[in-house]
C-alpha cells in the first residue's frame, strides 16, 4: 500500500452543475509496480465515495494509459456490477470500496502505463501506474537453429546486430575467442570497419541483466576470391560438426 500524498487527479466538467467532488482514492498501487514475466499482477485502487457521488457513479474503467487518460479500455465495471471486458487476461477482483484488476501471465510486452478511472458523469477520479516486467535477456535467434552468417567484402564495413528483450534493459557486449571485442552497450550492434580476412570467425553476442544472461553466435565471413573458390570450414563451440560454407 502506498501512503499519501496520492498523485491521482480529479477532473471536473465545468458546464455541468454538480455537488459533491468528495470522492477520492485512499490507496493506490505501488509506483512503479514490478512483476516477473509469467506472473499475475494485481492493481488495486481503494476509494472513498460520498453518498451523493456514489448515487451518480457511472462506471469504473481499467486500461492502458496515455496522455493523462485511459487510451485503451481493458475492462469496464458498470454500476450494476456487470463487466465489459476487452481482454481475456484481465479479471475483476474488486468490491464496492475497491477497484481491483488482475492482469494474467504478464510478459515484457505488458511493460507500460495502466490506469483506473472512476466516472461520475460530471467529474472523474483518475490514477495511473507504470508496470515494469522483470525478465531475463532473450536474444532473437534464427528459427533454423543453424549458425547465422554475415558476409562482408574485403575492405568494406558491416554491422552485426543483436535484437534483445528483457528488463531491466540488458547490456550487450561482443566477444571473439573468449576475448571482448566491444564493451557493453544498449543498442546491440557491433560494427566492423574495413574488414580484413583475419577478421573472419565466430562472434558471440552476450546480453546480460540482473536476472539472467543469453548468448548468440554469428559467423562473420570476409569474402574474397580465395574464400569463394575453396570454401571455409568453422567449428561451432560445443558441437562436433564442421560447417562447410
Amino acid at each position: 500500500m502506498t501512503s499519501s500524498p496520492f498523485s491521482y487527479n480529479v477532473r471536473k466538467i465545468p458546464f455541468l452543475s454538480f455537488k459533491g467532488f468528495q470522492s477520492r482514492f485512499i490507496s493506490i498501487p505501488p509506483k512503479p509496480t514490478i512483476s516477473h514475466s509469467g506472473d499475475n499482477v494485481t492493481f488495486t485502487w481503494r476509494y472513498r465515495l460520498s453518498q451523493t457521488d456514489r448515487s451518480h457513479l457511472k462506471w469504473l474503467v481499467f486500461g492502458e494509459w496515455k496522455n493523462g487518460d485511459i487510451s485503451t479500455p481493458l475492462m469496464t465495471v458498470l454500476k450494476n456490477g456487470s463487466h465489459v471486458t476487452n481482454s481475456r487476461r484481465v479479471k475483476w477482483n474488486g468490491n464496492k470500496n475497491a477497484a481491483s484488476f488482475n492482469l494474467l501471465s504478464v510478459t515484457t510486452e505488458d511493460d507500460q502505463l495502466y490506469g483506473c478511472k472512476i466516472d461520475f458523469g460530471a467529474f472523474s477520479v483518475l490514477d495511473s501506474v507504470r508496470l515494469h516486467v522483470i525478465a531475463p535477456p532473450r536474444i532473437k535467434k534464427s528459427e533454423s537453429h543453424k549458425l547465422k552468417q554475415v558476409q562482408v567484402s574485403l575492405g568494406e564495413s558491416v554491422a552485426m546486430r543483436c535484437d534483445v528483450t528483457g528488463y531491466p534493459i540488458p547490456l550487450i557486449f561482443w566477444t571473439r575467442d573468449g576475448k571482448t571485442v566491444q564493451n557493453a552497450t544498449k543498442n546491440g550492434a557491433l560494427t566492423i570497419n574495413q574488414a580484413q580476412e583475419q577478421m573472419t570467425g565466430i562472434y558471440t553476442c552476450v546480453a546480460q541483466n540482473e536476472v539472467g544472461v543469453d548468448t548468440y553466435d554469428l559467423l562473420l565471413l570476409v569474402t574474397s576470391c580465395k574464400h569463394q573458390n575453396i570454401g571455409v570450414r568453422y567449428h561451432l563451440r560445443g558441437e562436433s560438426n564442421l560447417y562447410l560454407l
